[in-house]
């Protein structure tokens, strides 16, 4: 049987730390932490070690939970069944980004948020078709376009690049990207 890794990923100086548990889900903790030359940590690296050395057999990609996001058990049902249907696509659950994460939000016309994901800049409004951009928050990433981000480089890509460069590789290789119709994950950083 094909399953998922389910990495919660945590940054260890962050504020907001809370444990999680669903039942049915095996969430592996992955902690990213500071060094002298990557105050951020070394996320892509992080990623990818992960990746090569706790995927299951068979795995079909990799589900991310940011460590300032939560969610409930229905967000992880709904999740898991995105997945089932469709396990070569990239799968975000909605969620609002807040400026104390994302300085770049705190203008007059996003109000200090945005959706996760979007098409062409941060948005209010829910973009379902042509995403270009997505933040890991609540992201499911399929094992083909995880194998494309390693070979492209994703070792070397630290906070906030992860995300983008891995969005990048999602379009340059075609691989769909859905909304999670009803997941509603909360980040908290705001």
């Amino acid at each position: 049987m094909s399953s998922f890794l389910f990495l919660r990923v945590i940054w260890d100086p962050h504020h907001i730390q809370f444990p999680l548990r669903i039942a049915g889900a095996n969430i592996k903790e992955l902690r990213i932490t500071p060094e002298p030359n990557h105050p951020f940590g070394r996320k892509g690296l992080m990623l990818e070690r992960a990746w090569e050395q706790i995927a299951p057999p068979n795995c079909l990609g990799m589900l991310i939970l940011d460590g300032d996001v939560v969610i409930d058990p229905q967000d992880f049902i709904l999740m898991a069944g995105a997945i089932g249907r469709e396990p070569g696509a990239v799968h975000v659950g909605a969620a609002r980004i807040w400026s104390a994460s994302k300085p770049e939000l705190a203008t007059a016309e996003l109000d200090g948020w945005s959706w996760a994901h979007w098409a062409k800049a941060p948005t209010h409004d829910l973009v379902t078709e042509g995403i270009e951009f997505f933040s890991f928050n609540y992201t499911y990433l399929p094992a083909a376009l995880v194998e494309a981000s390693i070979k492209r480089g994703l070792k070397g890509k630290m906070f906030p690049g992860v995300d983008q460069f891995v969005s990048r590789v999602a379009r340059e290789t075609r691989t769909p990207i859905r909304v999670v119709s009803g997941a509603s994950p909360k980040h908290l950083n705001y």
